[in-house]
């Protein structure tokens, strides 16, 4: 059986630290913030492998909920 390649290895170890990031954010980052985090930290990670790294978890970022208008400004009151 071969060992276990380098980048698998630095994967599981990644994987593990993207899933904390996005849990530290409550699920609104995605992966460009994940990745602008993991830069601040002083890793050295392509955004594109984080975006992976998330989608192989089935992790996505909470969207914005749209603007909605409760006042009706057609009425006939002053």
């Amino acid at each position: 059986m071969r060992p276990e390649a380098e980048r698998k290895k630095r994967d599981r170890a990644l994987r593990h630290e993207v899933a904390a990031i996005h849990q530290e954010s409550r699920g609104t980052y995605g992966a460009p913030r994940v990745h602008a985090e993991l830069k601040a930290r002083g890793q050295r990670v392509a955004r594109k492998r984080v975006a992976r790294l998330l989608r192989q978890q089935g992790l996505r970022a909470r969207r914005r909920r749209n603007f909605v208008r409760t006042t009706d400004s057609a009425h006939s009151r002053p």
